[in-house]
């Protein structure tokens, strides 16, 4: 039998084989054109990530070196401004002025030498006094700076006091961008406060001294602007404004209103094409050789399979045989005659082992109905005895009444009853519980009219009513307590509730009792009663009634104390008559 079910397998996993074949031959050129794409994509990222290192790096250096020429153009205005001549000539009177004005136009002249790019030099006293100093081999005329002086003191107004350096905006005169550094002058050792305020050294400096700050190659182009405009830029900027779009990245000069942007250069482009090329080839060369090996497996895998499939497509349902075909190879012929001897044995043996597996659940749900006899007769003849000693004849011959009746009941051959056949044996117990504990243990029947005739096993709920008196009520040494039971349909399911207010069970037993874990025996023979209803349940409805990996029935404990079992089975409607 194990060489039988090995040679049907192994014959599936060759007709599954077709399918999957079929599937890889579709699938892999288009994995492959992914593959080469998502690399395509990958480069191209690592290309422009590479661009942008070198974008981010240009522009840092480039900022770094314009914030540096303005702190040095801001430090020399200070150390100038300093100058004892300079302080005097801001505080004294007018004749101090007139005797201190050459030496002082002296040092504005040497301070616009020492400073690269200044081209002026100006004094601007809080009464509005002024000194310039602008010498020709600036390279100016002296009109040019004077009037972007003229602009900053009519934008900023330095006469009027003010306390930190200033980096003003740019003007453009004759085609040409002067920026000035504006530095407030104050009394040396005196608090700068505005009764103390004596002017401002105004530093008129040419723009175009930060060019040699931006680059010309072809790592990337800087462009710098501010309000007004462009102020400067590197060759191709434009060019390098409509290729790279939004990859440009800007920063801000510190204490100035320049904004610098840095274009990444052409080299990244060019390699990514490169990169490109290479990939497409590789890909079109590894594509056609995959079509090529495609095709030669499927003529020799492909098409062999196919033709077996064929044969098993044409097993006839009546007869369970393979159709030899008319045409083909020889083996295919005693493959077909092979597969119709395999498949007449096969079905053979599992009508065998079908009818032996019925006959195993029959004979053991029969055990199982059979082992609740003793259980529940034990509990019923200490009771007798006592009585009998008391010399309760008529509660004695009642209760063997009931007993008579549930134990016929329990024993007829029948698996399956109708569910008020199963109520009505529950009555019986009922009145053993009333006889023997004088109505202290009650038991209280709701079976809903539209469940009456469903399909149940038989002794399921005197069992679990049973369970409930004995571990719920009795041996915690309750003087009282009620069991519900109730019946309702729901979604074409039958739902049987036992419900007690006894002690509920402790939280380990519930656990094993919902995964299933208590079904199989410890040999402490604990809720004997619940294990074989839950076997039974098992084993006529599958796990969960629903043949899932649950239990057939769940436990709970109430919040109000005590336990619920809750049993959901299929609703199966049964006449009177059986």
């Amino acid at each position: 039998m194990v060489k039988l079910v090995y040679s049907i397998g192994t014959m599936s996993r060759k007709i599954k084989l077709i399918h999957l074949l079929l599937f890889a031959f579709i699938i892999t050129p288009v994995a492959m054109i992914g593959i080469i794409v998502g690399s395509f994509y990958l480069v191209s990222s690592e290309s422009e990530e590479s661009a942008r290192e070198r974008t981010r790096n240009l522009l840092s250096s480039t900022k770094a070196a314009m914030e540096e020429e303005v702190i040095r153009l801001e430090e020399g205005s200070r150390v100038a401004g300093s100058f004892p001549e300079i302080r005097d000539f801001m505080a004294g009177d007018e004749r101090d002025r007139i005797r201190l004005k050459g030496s002082v136009r002296a040092e504005l002249a040497g301070l616009v030498y020492y400073e690269s790019g200044a081209v002026s030099a100006h004094l601007l006293a809080g009464d509005g006094t002024t000194l310039t100093a602008c010498p020709e081999s600036a390279g100016y005329q002296s009109s040019i700076p004077y009037r972007a002086y003229l602009k900053t003191v009519q934008d900023y107004q330095p006469e009027k006091p003010f306390r930190q350096q200033r980096v003003t905006r740019c003007y453009n005169i004759s085609g040409n961008f002067f920026f000035a550094v504006l530095t407030p002058l104050y009394p040396e050792q005196v608090p700068p406060a505005d009764e103390n305020y004596l002017g401002s050294l105004v530093l008129i400096v040419d723009f175009n001294l930060m060019r040699r700050f931006v680059p010309e190659s072809t790592g990337g182009s800087i462009l710098v602007e501010d309000a007004s405009g462009i102020l400067l830029d590197s060759s191709r900027v434009r060019e390098e404004r409509e290729r790279t779009g939004d990859r440009t990245i800007s920063a801000t000069v510190r204490n100035t209103d320049w904004t610098v942007t840095a274009f990444p250069g052409e080299g990244s482009d060019e390699s990514t094409f490169r990169i490109a090329r290479l990939c497409l080839i590789f890909g079109a060369g590894s594509v056609i050789l995959l079509i090529l090996l495609m095709l030669v497996q499927y003529r020799h895998i492909v098409e062999p399979i196919q033709k077996l499939t064929e044969q098993v497509d044409h097993v006839d349902p009546e007869t369970r045989a393979v159709s030899a075909p008319e045409r083909g190879f020889a083996e295919l012929r005693t493959l077909s005659d092979s597969m119709n001897g395999m498949l007449t044995r096969l079905r053979v043996m599992n009508e065998e082992m079908v009818n032996d597996r019925l006959r195993y659940y029959e004979d053991r749900i029969t055990f199982l109905q059979a082992q609740i006899n003793p259980h529940s007769l034990y509990n019923n003849f200490e009771c007798i005895r006592g009585m009998a000693a008391q010399g309760a004849t008529d509660a004695i011959r009642e209760m063997t009444t009931c007993l008579g009746r549930i134990y016929r009941y329990c024993c007829k051959g029948e698996v399956r009853v109708r569910l008020e056949e199963e109520a009505e044996c529950l009555t019986y117990y009922r009145r053993i519980l009333e006889l023997r504990y004088g109505g202290a243990y009650r038991i209280e029947i709701r079976i809903s009219p539209e469940t009456r005739d469903a399909e149940i096993p038989r002794m399921i709920l005197q069992p679990l009513a049973e369970n409930s008196v004995q571990h719920g009520m009795i041996a915690p040494g309750r003087v009282s307590g009620v069991i519900t039971v109730s019946s309702a349909e729901a979604d074409g399911r039958l739902i049987l509730t036992v419900t007690d207010d006894g002690i509920g069970m402790d939280p380990e037993t519930l656990e094993r009792y919902n995964s299933g874990i208590a079904l199989h025996d410890d040999g402490t023979h604990s809720h004997i009663g619940i294990t074989n209803v839950m076997r039974r349940l098992i084993m006529i409805y599958g796990r969960d009634g629903k043949e899932n990996a649950g239990t057939p029935a769940r436990f709970e404990n109430r919040p109000e104390g005590g336990l619920r079992i809750i049993i959901d089975i299929p609703l199966i409607r049964r006449n009177a008559e059986g």
